[in-house]
């Protein structure tokens, strides 16, 4: 046959305009037309490349084969992430699980969510004043950052001190300072202002609920966020912007060497939370909120890892939505 090989061996094909032959060790068969937009193969042709599975494209025989790779990278800016359910495992995928540092911090049924005490978050963690869980530094220093968490006040939230979370070097309360606190109906975020004297506390970012007509109840869940981006400084209350500095002029360093405290501000100071639910920590290093408002999580946060395909080009598709 014209343009057919002379000897061919078993499953050898050519393409004749557009059109498949195979043969079959006695005769040329027709095996269907080349598809004018090659599709992915349902099923690996090659066990693996490079240590991934492989797909290998159809096309024409005479075609060069083209391959990807499949494999799954985690999408996530969060660097710490607790759920407090009955543990303090990092679900960021980090491994900065926290630690008890004092006390025993106990765990009940969260009702934290968007819906106002109505959502379930698994569990929360409840620190009674004498107990306080520590974590890693994250590494923040001067660049961007997100700071959230859920919390519920069991007793007289608009009234004395009650220390939540921070950062405070152990033998100095110096460059790092990182505190968040209450004092009667205000929100504090202490950092240290080095162009400052000593000491050198400053809370740019306070927010006084009373005086904004939003004074707090007991055993109501708040969402807090405090985020920096670039130069510019916001403090978040229940999704909505209540501070914003605009071209803030002091780059404070966030954070050192030591731990930081959940249910203290600090290792040096013997302040701690008194008789508050947390839940949902989330800490990162990318600013996450940078509008007037966001959407209050219903749900435990999520750190998402998704699939893609890389060709033998090295173009990347991400394949999950």
């Amino acid at each position: 046959m014209a343009n057919f090989p002379s000897s061919p061996s078993a499953g050898h094909k050519v393409t004749l305009g557009s059109t498949v032959y195979e043969y079959t060790g006695v005769a040329w068969k027709a095996k269907g037309s080349v598809p004018s937009s090659p599709a992915w193969s349902s099923s690996p042709e090659e066990a693996s490349l490079d240590g991934h599975a492989a797909f290998k494209k159809q096309s024409a025989p005479s075609a060069t084969a083209d391959y990807a790779k499949i494999y799954s990278r985690l999408d996530d800016s969060a660097d710490t992430l607790f759920h407090f359910n009955d543990n303090l495992v990092d679900s960021s995928g980090n491994g900065n699980n926290g630690s008890i540092g004092g006390g025993t911090p106990t765990y009940a049924v969260s009702t934290a969510g968007g819906s106002r005490n109505n959502a379930t978050c698994g569990k929360a963690i409840f620190f009674d004043g004498n107990d306080f869980a520590t974590f890693p530094d994250p590494g923040i220093g001067t660049g961007d950052f997100t700071a959230e968490f859920f919390v519920n006040f069991q007793n007289s939230p608009n009234s004395g001190l009650n220390y939540i979370w921070g950062y405070a070097n152990n033998t100095t309360q110096g460059p790092g300072l990182f505190q968040i606190y209450r004092y009667n109906t205000v929100w504090y975020v202490l950092v240290w202002d080095h162009t400052l004297g000593t000491p050198a506390y400053s809370a740019p970012m306070s927010f006084d609920d009373t005086g904004n007509s939003e004074a707090l109840t007991t055993n109501t869940w708040y969402h807090i966020a405090i985020v920096r981006k670039g130069a510019n400084l916001s403090f978040y209350k229940d999704g909505d912007r209540k501070v914003h500095l605009i071209n803030h002029p002091v780059p404070y360093i966030i954070g050192g060497v030591e731990t930081w405290s959940l249910g203290r501000i600090g290792m040096l100071s013997a302040h701690y939370a008194n008789d508050i639910y947390m839940d949902e920590f989330y800490l990162s290093k990318e600013a996450r909120y940078s509008g007037a408002t966001y959407e209050v999580p219903t749900a435990p946060y999520v750190v998402k890892t998704n699939l893609y395909a890389m060709d033998s080009l090295g173009n990347e598709i991400k394949l999950t939505p």
